[in-house]
């Protein structure tokens, strides 16, 4: 797989190992740009780079008259992390070891789960990272619906750079096992799939193993999302229904665990207040 990447983009491979950075490894006129840019002291690369050299014994020097991004290929197979910043231009080819009966595995579950239902965004459309999250037992006996409290857009683009944002921010700031939501629902007429049907959500502490966390993308305390939008959020419901994975009999709640972003958003809650199986007395 090929990587082209803007001009200042980091590589970044974790160790604890340790390997000299010198003239041998790095080309004196490469270490003059990073002292222009106040980074000789490599205090957020040297053990990066250590690392990658140390794992990759043929990458052990750069001839001197190319620069890093031009070495021929770079393998990665056996980092445990790799990130993209602000430091390293990498043009080289990348190597990764990929399960490809995973992930057609994966895929025909997606398939087999969405099938009839239109504007589905699964996963790897989205490019998220792979995760392990628990599966609920048995149909979701709630609907949870929740707004992002993000950037609210009517492109794919924009939704997808939301998407894979919220995941991170989850997972790494929020310490969670993945984006908290089991889908969501874009401005653009799109779904966006979250955690999916069967896993547990992190959306609603004491409904989370049972239920099903639906999240528009945006903020409603003013506003509703388009029609569409909200058509789509009802074509899922009845789709879970018929498929098994959402009681019949289901409840349809409002989120109300945040007070920062007031989730679902006022204008929302007085929508969904409206559908089939609102349920007024219970506050999530």
């Amino acid at each position: 797989m090929g990587l082209t990447s803007d001009r200042d983009t980091e590589f970044r491979v974790s160790s604890k190992d340790e390997i000299p950075i010198t003239e041998n490894v790095v080309p004196r006129k490469y270490l003059e740009n990073l002292e222009e840019k106040d980074l000789i002291n490599f205090s957020t690369m040297s053990d990066q780079i250590r690392a990658l050299l140390k794992n990759n014994p043929n990458l052990s020097s750069f001839d001197n008259n190319s620069s890093p991004s031009e070495v021929n290929i770079i393998n990665i197979e056996n980092s445990k992390e790799v990130s993209i910043g602000t430091t390293l231009n990498i043009t080289a080819n990348i190597v990764m070891k990929v399960n490809h009966e995973r992930l057609q595995q994966s895929s025909s579950n997606s398939r087999n789960s969405y099938k009839g239902i239109c504007h589905m965004v699964v996963r790897n459309k989205w490019l998220a990272q792979p995760t392990e999250v628990p599966n609920r037992s048995g149909p979701a006996k709630y609907v949870i619906i929740c707004h992002t409290a993000t950037q609210e857009s009517n492109k794919q683009s924009d939704n997808v750079l939301t998407m894979r944002l919220m995941q991170t921010l989850h997972i790494e700031s929020n310490e969670g096992l993945d984006v908290d939501y089991n889908f969501c629902v874009g401005s653009d007429g799109n779904i966006y799939e979250g955690r999916g049907w069967s896993k547990i959500g992190n959306h609603s502490p004491s409904y989370d193993n049972k239920s099903i966390g639906i999240a528009f993308i945006g903020s409603f305390r003013n506003h509703l999302p388009p029609n569409t939008a909200l058509t789509r959020c009802k074509e899922l419901i009845a789709h879970g229904v018929k498929i098994g994975e959402i009681s019949p009999d289901y409840e349809l709640l409002g989120n109300f665990k945040s007070a920062s972003t007031l989730t679902p958003g006022l204008k929302l809650l007085e929508e969904i207040k409206s559908w089939k199986h609102w349920n007024m007395n219970i506050n999530v």
